[in-house]
């Protein structure tokens, strides 16, 4: 199963439908933009119509692959700044550094890929356990007052700025050496971070750091 093959054949007008349906489902799980849900959401808004509908899926395909592509243009061009940096000794990228596949986006759209993936957690319910985890009720109070809030909510960046620290030495730096449940709440609090990250701010480019703080 490729990517290409299954973008043929959800534009193949002479196969059912559910058909068609299933083979765009494949393309997500390939690409995989912002998650499952989330993208379906995202371009649900962007067509203005429902994934039931024989009309989403020849526009919803051309979203993705426009994605798709762009994606694998930046990648491309990360992979050459990779190899000159790797020549003068930087072995390893920095693990605050924006990469093509983290934060995960819709590039080319990303604040509202953003706000599509913590639109789509919050609805789903996912993340109602990091209300008992270290620093989840700061992480998901600010994610609300963003979704609800203007363009530039309020947030407390230096509070944000911490947890995220915090969240990068669990994962990066103590790992499992806990038996693990700070490291499991520590990365699903840093995808968070991300993510509200991507819907207040402007996407950094790859290769350079993102913080709360821009100083």
């Amino acid at each position: 199963m490729s990517f290409g093959r299954e973008a043929r054949r959800v534009r193949e007008d002479s196969l059912p439908l559910s058909a068609r349906l299933r083979s765009f489902t494949s393309c997500i799980e390939l690409s995989q933009p912002i998650g499952f849900h989330s993208t379906f959401s995202y371009l649900e808004t962007k067509i203005q119509s429902s994934w039931r509908e024989a009309e989403f899926l020849e526009p919803a395909m051309d979203l993705l692959e426009a994605e798709r592509a762009l994606h694998l243009h930046i990648d491309a061009e990360y992979s050459s700044l990779r190899k000159v940096r790797k020549i003068d000794g930087f072995r390893e990228p920095l693990r605050t550094e924006v990469t093509p596949v983290f934060p995960r986006r819709w590039h080319g759209d990303e604040r509202l890929g953003a706000r599509h993936t913590l639109e789509t957690m919050r609805r789903l319910r996912r993340g109602q356990d990091l209300l008992t985890l270290p620093y989840g009720q700061t992480v998901l109070a600010a994610i609300d007052l963003a979704l609800a809030g203007p363009k530039q909510p309020q947030l407390d960046l230096d509070e944000l700025q911490s947890v995220l620290d915090w969240s990068r030495r669990q994962v990066f730096v103590v790992g499992w050496a806990d038996g693990g449940d700070d490291y499991r709440a520590a990365w699903t609090i840093h995808r968070l971070l991300s993510q509200l990250h991507l819907l207040v701010f402007e996407v950094p480019p790859v290769a350079t750091p993102w913080n709360f703080h821009t100083s």
